[in-house]
């Protein structure tokens, strides 16, 4: 088969499209033809080396982890899906990713694919979509009536927050720069902070839950306005949860949840969560991408693959 493989770290030049062996499933596994894979700023810190100590990879890798397509094979243990079934999900992190034209991971990672999305748009929201949904139902534990505060809330993760933390019934706070701020077509629910204009001093009322994408002294700052037995989740880094503040503290690390995945497709099928502003590029394109990336290409980038 054709895949994108990193034999060496580097800059976007090092992913080769080449020809890789083709994947084959074991008893609890798929096999997926990959008609879309989404590439998430982790496959660009992994590619470049940025990570190597703390998230080695086998070399040569195939990266991405967001992957939409059709069942091709499955493995004797495999009760949910069959072949020819459409499906989206999200590869565990480590394994051999989805720039490939085929990618096998666990049943417990995919979900069907809703009629009413796209394979490009499902590809688009597997990783980001399940962040932003342990961030908010997991170790979030966001309930009605509560206040979050949402930092980097015009990414992609930070938007599928504000959305999410809403179908919660919470009061729903946003931090970003002004200039991202006015170019996110975020809800109108949402009470906005812009961090480069108010300097941070305008901080939201007794914060139950900071929600994270940014990390450095944003985030120190904002953990201040946390309340006693609130709590902050990061996606970026450890919080630093100063000695004496009654505040929880914990990174998060995104994991494949097929019944989470099942919730979202139907939440972005009715059009209650908000799709990206996707780019597309070929499979055979993925270091452009990747350069359009480093480049500041903003919204959702994703491989279609022939």
């Amino acid at each position: 088969m054709k895949a994108v493989r990193i034999h060496s770290y580097g800059e976007p030049e090092v992913l080769r499209f080449e020809e890789a062996p083709d994947p084959t499933p074991g008893p609890d596994e798929v096999v997926v033809d990959v008609h879309a894979a989404g590439i998430n700023p982790l496959d660009w810190k992994i590619r470049s080396g940025a990570l190597a100590g703390l998230m080695p990879l086998p070399l040569p890798a195939i990266l991405g982890w967001d992957i939409a397509g059709i069942v091709a094979a499955v493995g004797a243990a495999v009760t949910n899906f069959r072949p020819g079934d459409a499906v989206f999900g999200m590869i565990p992190i480590g394994r051999p990713g989805a720039y490939a034209e085929r990618a096998t991971l666990p049943e417990s990672a995919l979900a069907p694919l809703p009629p009413e999305l796209t394979p490009i748009e499902a590809a688009a929201v597997p990783v980001v979509g399940l962040a932003a949904h342990q961030l908010v139902n997991g170790p979030g534990d966001l309930r009605p009536g509560q206040t979050v505060l949402v930092l980097g809330a015009a990414g992609n993760v930070g938007r599928l927050c504000l959305a999410l933390a809403a179908l919660r019934d919470a009061r729903v706070w946003a931090a970003a720069t002004a200039r991202d701020l006015e170019h996110a077509d975020l809800p109108d629910h949402v009470q906005y902070l812009a961090t480069d204009k108010s300097g941070l001093d305008a901080a939201p009322p007794s914060v139950d839950l900071l929600i994270d994408t940014v990390g450095g002294p944003l985030l120190e700052r904002a953990i201040a306005w946390v309340r006693p037995g609130g709590r902050v989740v990061s996606t970026v880094q450890p919080p630093q949860i100063p000695a004496g503040m009654a505040v929880e503290g914990q990174m998060l690390q995104v994991t494949p949840d097929r019944a989470a995945l099942e919730q979202l497709g139907k939440l972005f099928a009715e059009g209650q969560l908000p799709l990206p502003e996707i780019t597309t590029y070929g499979l055979s394109e993925a270091a452009k991408a990747h350069a359009a990336a480093a480049a500041g290409q903003t919204g959702k980038l994703v491989l279609v693959v022939p």
